[in-house]
């Protein structure tokens, strides 16, 4: 079943802009370079702190998407919806995308299959996993993706 995107744009009781979920986290900017230069904490402190690493990583992800919605014309969203959440939502005039980023070290996640469920993703990812880690997500083409 294909989803009708203007029926997910209308959906958008249940998506946030991306600009909240990444202050959803605590982090002030979207930009991880200026985020890990103003940090106190050294590398090995964020590597060894299982949440703050997965903030981190989290913000890497989407300051890598912020950084190409223009260009590549998507909007970006977060989605949560009853303790269920994705990270990202990529919304193209031609696909659909979910992204659930994970930091290596917790890979249960309800939501994608929740959000799956209802609105039928062209694309599910699941970036930071075994299947896909996080140096392929952000070397890789997201044109092509969204082609």
């Amino acid at each position: 079943m294909r989803v009708n995107h203007s029926f997910f744009v209308a959906s958008l009781a249940v998506l946030l802009p991306c600009a909240y979920c990444l202050g959803r986290l605590g982090l002030p900017d979207c930009n991880s370079g200026l985020l890990s230069a103003t940090s106190s904490l050294n590398f090995h402190d964020v590597f060894l702190d299982p949440k703050r690493w997965g903030q981190w990583v989290e913000t890497a992800v989407g300051a890598y998407l912020i950084n190409h919605t223009d260009r590549l014309e998507y909007k970006l969203y977060f989605w949560r919806h009853e303790g269920d959440e994705v990270d990202f939502i990529l919304q193209s005039s031609k696909k659909l995308i979910a992204i659930e980023v994970k930091s290596g070290r917790r890979q249960n996640n309800q939501g994608l299959p929740v959000f799956s469920e209802q609105f039928h993703p062209d694309v599910e990812l699941v970036v930071g996993g075994e299947a896909f880690n996080l140096e392929q997500f952000l070397s890789m083409n997201l044109e092509r993706l969204l082609e």
